[in-house]
C-alpha cells in the first residue's frame, strides 16, 4: 500500500469514529481493526470497524479505492465478521456493511453480498457524503436519532483533513493545484496593494499587504473574504469588495473541485470558505444607497465637530 492510500486509510478511519462521537459510549461503542485483533485474535483482519449498541452490533469493511472491490476482499471480510460473531453469543446477528467508494456491480460479488446478508453502501463523490450515509444506516438499525456535528468535532475533523493533505500534497497533486496556486499570487501581488491602496485612500502600510500575502500563503480564501467584507463602510469599499468577489470566485470554484485520486475536495472547506457570490444588482443599489446615506451623515457629524 502506498504512502497516500495509507494516508487515506486513516483518514476514513478517524471520519468515521469521529461521526459517531456526537453519542455517549454507552450509546454506541466503536471499536477499530487494530483493537479488535488484540482482543479477539488475527481472525479479525479484514473488519475495519466493530460497532455495538446495546445487544446489536455492526461490522464494517472500508475500501475507498478508485476501483471496484475485489472479490478476496469481500470474501475476507465476511470470514472475519462470521468468525467474531462466534466470539459473541450474547450479541444479536451483526449488521454486515461493505462500504465503498465504488460500486460492487461483479455477479460474484453480488452473490458473496447476498449469501452473506451482507449490505453495500456505496458509489459516493466524496468521503464527507459517503460517512453520512454509512452514519444514517448505522443509526437506523441502533434505533438512534441521528445527531448533528458538535463545532468541537468539526475542528477535529478539519484538522485531520490537514494533515491528510500535507501528507498527500506530493503524491496526489491535482492538475487545478498549480493554477490556484499561481492565480493567488497573481491576486496577491498584483491587484491586492491597488485594491487596498483604494480603500484606504493612501498608501497602506506593509504590514496590513503582508497579512493578506499570508492569508494567500496558506490557501485561506475564507479569510481574505472576511477582511474585505469587514471593511466595507462607504460605497467605495463596498465597490472594492464586490471586485475582490468578481477575483476571488473562480478561484473558489477550482478549490472546490473533487480529487478523483483521493474523493475529496482539493482544499478544505475551511479554506474554502462561503460561496464568494455576487449580490443581485437591486441588492447592490439599496447596500450603495445605505451607504452613501450613512457616509453622509458620518460627515456631517465631523463638520459639526470641528466648528
Amino acid at each position: 500500500m502506498s504512502a497516500a492510500a495509507s494516508a487515506l486509510g486513516r483518514l476514513l478511519e478517524r471520519r468515521i469514529e469521529l461521526r459517531f462521537k456526537v453519542h455517549s459510549e454507552t450509546q454506541i461503542e466503536i471499536i477499530n481493526e487494530n483493537t479488535l485483533v488484540q482482543a479477539y485474535g488475527a481472525c479479525c483482519f479484514g473488519l475495519d470497524h466493530f460497532i455495538r449498541s446495546g445487544n446489536k452490533q455492526v461490522h464494517i469493511q472500508e475500501k475507498w479505492e478508485s476501483h471496484a472491490p475485489k472479490l478476496r476482499d469481500l470474501r475476507h471480510f465476511v470470514v472475519a465478521s462470521q468468525a467474531l460473531q462466534a466470539k459473541l453469543p450474547l450479541l444479536e446477528t451483526p449488521l454486515r456493511i461493505f462500504f465503498s467508494r465504488r460500486r460492487i456491480d461483479a455477479p460474484e460479488s453480488l452473490f458473496v453480498l447476498q449469501a452473506s446478508a451482507t449490505e453495500s453502501i456505496s458509489n459516493f463523490t466524496d468521503i464527507e457524503k459517503g460517512v453520512e450515509a454509512l452514519y444514517n444506516r448505522i443509526c437506523l438499525h441502533f434505533n438512534l436519532q441521528p445527531k448533528a456535528m458538535t463545532a468541537e468535532l468539526l475542528q477535529e475533523i478539519a484538522a485531520i483533513e490537514f494533515n491528510f493533505v500535507k501528507e498527500t500534497r506530493e503524491t496526489h497533486e491535482h492538475r487545478l493545484q498549480p493554477i490556484i496556486q499561481q492565480s493567488l499570487n497573481d491576486f496577491a501581488i498584483n491587484m491586492v496593494p491597488p485594491l487596498l491602496n483604494v480603500m484606504y485612500g493612501q498608501q497602506v502600510a506593509t504590514d496590513v499587504i503582508q497579512h493578506i500575502q499570508d492569508l494567500v500563503s496558506n490557501n485561506s480564501i475564507a479569510l481574505i473574504i472576511k477582511f474585505f467584507k469587514s471593511r466595507r463602510a462607504t460605497p467605495l469599499e463596498y465597490d472594492t469588495w464586490l471586485q475582490v468577489l468578481r477575483i476571488l470566485r473562480p478561484i473558489q470554484v477550482m478549490m472546490e473541485q473533487v480529487n478523483a485520486e483521493t474523493g475529496r475536495r482539493i482544499y478544505s472547506r475551511g479554506l474554502i470558505g462561503e460561496p464568494a457570490l455576487q449580490p443581485t444588482e437591486q441588492e447592490q443599489i439599496i447596500e450603495r444607497s445605505r451607504l452613501h446615506n450613512a457616509y453622509k451623515r458620518r460627515t456631517v457629524v465631523n463638520v459639526i465637530k470641528e466648528n
